[in-house]
């Protein structure tokens, strides 16, 4: 059998592992899956301009997606890192692994659906979608036999919202999650025209503009995934050491985001893009990464003499 600690040491490592691709070696990444379609339209033979295109503005727009759907492919990895810790709740870690499971589970589906697209492009390799569902099966088997090892918790529905000393900064974390993720699954377009990325991907050809679309949508179901693993966690073991856990570890995410944020100010002055949502995105995060932080370090603390 699978042990819990296994079981979340396997989402702690992919995790990492992809949070560190997607935010800093994505063109590795996309080799990785055969993608390589960032060239632009040719004038047509009829002597038709294309519309204005640049590689390097799309090559940097999509950099720019993985990198914010990596911080949250990032964000669960380091949620159940926190959770593999050696004395923590038995039953956080049981649900985790049954949200996980869940949540793989959906991937799976969601993208299978996707692939019946009409407009799905063909300079978008099947493989390298195959490919994830094959790897996606094998973490949801293991993380129903850990789940099944650990005792076979679920959430408590009745008790989702979170409480004690550190249940308002994990419940303020989980509300800014939803208010990107939300917008994201199922307003995205919305979401692109409220944050001026239209003007930006005039020229693109249909391809790049259809994969971005893709990236967003899934950064926005992890982000959901994220909150659905938290309020888990927190409805089977409402105590303080594990919510701590948990907020320590979406507040260093958090500041983990907030770098990368302050890099997008340069991205924007080359492309010639003004964001219009900039500053209030800004606050918002900063605002709720301060206050989880804030929380967790002015916690008394006691730390014992290794063995």
């Amino acid at each position: 059998m699978v042990s819990a600690s296994t079981g979340l040491k396997v989402f702690q490592g992919f995790g990492l592992l992809m949070g560190m691709l997607m935010t800093t070696f994505p063109e590795t990444l996309l080799g990785v899956y055969s993608m390589d379609f960032f060239d632009c339209p040719t004038a047509s033979r009829f002597g038709k301009a294309p519309a204005p295109c640049d590689v390097t503005k799309n090559k940097a727009i999509v950099f720019n997606c993985f990198n914010s759907f990596g911080v949250q492919i990032l964000m669960n990895g380091m949620l159940f890192a926190a959770l593999a810790r050696d004395g923590v709740n038995k039953k956080a870690q049981s649900v985790a692994l049954l949200v996980n499971a869940a949540v793989y589970a959906f991937f799976i589906a969601s993208d299978f659906i996707a692939t019946f697209n009409p407009d799905w492009p063909e300079k978008i390799p099947m493989e390298g979608i195959y490919t994830n569902f094959v790897m996606w099966t094998g973490f949801i088997i293991v993380a129903l036999l850990a789940w099944k090892e650990s005792g076979q918790v679920k959430p408590n529905f009745d008790k989702m919202m979170p409480s004690g000393r550190f249940g308002k900064p994990l419940l303020a974390g989980c509300v800014n999650l939803l208010m990107f993720g939300v917008p994201l699954v199922f307003f995205r377009s919305a979401m692109v025209a409220q944050f001026g990325w239209e003007d930006l991907m005039v020229g693109m050809p249909k391809h790049v503009d259809f994969f971005i679309m893709v990236i967003l949508g899934n950064m926005g179901k992890m982000m959901l995934a994220n909150v659905a693993t938290m309020l888990a966690v927190a409805s089977v073991a409402p105590d303080d050491d594990t919510v701590y856990r948990l907020i320590r570890a979406a507040s260093l995410n958090g500041l983990f985001f907030l770098g990368s944020f302050s890099k997008d100010a340069v991205m924007n002055l080359l492309l010639g893009h003004t964001d219009p949502m900039r500053v209030i995105a800004f606050l918002q995060i900063f605002g709720v990464t301060y206050y989880q932080v804030n929380a967790w370090t002015g916690a008394a603390f006691t730390l014992t003499k290794q063995k």
